[in-house]
């Protein structure tokens, strides 16, 4: 049986000792010993081989078992390694995971909630609250328990005049079912938190925030809001966003004299009052007063500036807690002095420093900032003249003993002087000139003090 071997056409060549013949073929049948023409590749009818021209090669290379098996090991050692790190990374993956899931789960079964009504107790005037009462437990009830003690937990109180983190002392637990210092599934424990710490406890319609933060788990946060009435024991209700009722208070400051007071703000919600006390003597007092109008009942704290006689005191700020005040003293002369006040109303005992800016006669002074640290201030001076004198005060209270400069703003009279500030170099005095008449006149000051 012929095996018959179809292929593209070429041309096939003879080969002998000294030449080669081509000889056309087109198909190639193999009989033993012989091929007819139409040939590819095979053997003439000679016997002799046929091939294709274009396969005649000089140089013939291949590839050695040795590199075959170097190419091999250094596949398998690089998937050895890729397989190493992927497998790495999924076990980092898992494991970082299982953390966050058990991080996760240790988080919500740490969290607590309040349990039945907030409860208020009131002061004895029936302004403010004393304490609030408010029950935790577990909110999912799950195994771990959460620690809550006043080593490993904060109350924090806020409203719109203060955010203050509770002292220990301010509030205290007491389990009601089951024993602590650990909050377990099922146990309730009772939160009395007081306000003593706070400068302005939460009056008739204040909104404010508790907020509690154990050891573990979400912080829970209390909103709620102060009636408008209140009784000695009342519930509180959910909180809103509405602005405290408006109060109208009365604080009685000094019960022996307070003549010519003047008020001044210090810093958000506290003030201070500087006025003649019993005797004449210059005296300043701090007070707390919220947006509504509730002062609290006590004043903060009290200082004597002048021990003989403080009348027409006036307050500036210098720069943080420290404020210069002008007054007259008991011959009438002009003083500048220096104290120090608290954001919270505390008052430095002593003054920081003290400066004589008119020996003759100082009455009515008005103090005003002109620069970062020079200072204008406008006053009656010898015989009722109106006068105008710069000085500088640094920032920390200590005052330059000199005056800057000095003007005569009105030869003949200028009482009860007020002076503010227009623009940067020019300002504005107000004042009663001769014949009680009205004057209002304008100024020119440079920001080192030089009055043109």
């Amino acid at each position: 049986m012929p095996i018959q071997v179809t292929s593209i056409p070429i041309r096939a060549v003879r080969t002998t000792k000294s030449h080669l013949t081509a000889v056309p073929c087109q198909r190639l049948i193999f009989y033993h010993n012989f091929c007819v023409e139409e040939a590819g590749i095979g053997l003439t009818n000679t016997g002799q081989l046929l091939f294709p021209a274009s396969n005649l090669k000089t140089d013939q290379r291949g590839i050695t078992g040795l590199e075959t098996a170097i190419v091999l090991v250094a596949f398998i050692l690089v998937a050895t390694v890729f397989a190493f790190a992927v497998l790495s990374t999924g076990l980092v993956a898992s494991e970082k995971s299982k953390e966050a899931a058990l991080g996760s789960l240790k988080e919500a079964s740490g969290t607590l909630m309040v349990r039945g009504r907030v409860v208020g107790t009131s002061n004895n005037a029936l302004t403010a609250l004393d304490q609030v009462k408010f029950t935790l437990s577990s909110a999912t009830q799950a195994n771990e328990g959460v620690e809550f003690t006043t080593a490993a937990s904060v109350i924090s109180y806020l409203d719109e005049n203060q955010a203050v983190n509770l002292a220990a002392s301010d509030w205290t637990p007491t389990w009601l079912i089951g024993s602590g210092p650990v909050v377990d599934a099922g146990e309730q424990v009772e939160i009395a938190v007081t306000f003593s710490g706070l400068i302005l406890p939460p009056g008739k319609g204040t909104d404010f925030t508790l907020r509690v933060q154990s050891a573990v788990g979400a912080e829970v946060y209390l909103q709620k809001s102060v009636p408008a009435e209140l009784t000695k024991v009342v519930e509180l209700i959910s909180g809103g966003s509405s602005s405290p009722a408006p109060t109208n208070s009365t604080l009685e400051f000094d019960v022996l004299q307070g003549k010519n007071p003047k008020v001044f703000p210090i810093s958000g919600i506290m003030y201070v009052i500087a006025y003649e006390g019993d005797s004449d003597n210059g005296t300043l007092k701090t007070f707390t007063m919220a947006p509504n109008g509730r002062i609290i009942e006590t004043v903060n704290d009290t200082l004597t500036f002048d021990n003989v006689k403080g009348k027409d005191a006036d307050i500036v700020s210098i720069s943080g807690n420290v404020y210069a005040i002008t007054y007259t003293d008991d011959d009438d002369d002009g003083w500048l002095k220096t104290v120090t006040i608290a954001p919270n109303g505390q008052i430095t005992d002593s003054l920081v420093d003290t400066l004589e800016f008119d020996t003759v006669k100082g009455k009515n002074a008005n103090i005003i900032r002109v620069s970062s640290i020079v200072y204008a201030i406008a006053y009656s001076g010898d015989n009722d003249i109106g006068l105008l004198k710069t000085v500088t005060i640094a920032t920390d209270g200590q005052i330059t003993d000199t005056v800057i400069d000095t003007l005569e703003f009105d030869t003949v009279k200028g009482k009860n002087p007020n002076v503010i500030s227009i623009s940067s170099n020019v300002f504005a005095i107000a004042y009663e000139g001769d014949g009680g008449d009205g004057f209002l006149k304008t100024i020119e000051i440079t920001g080192s003090g030089l009055i043109p």
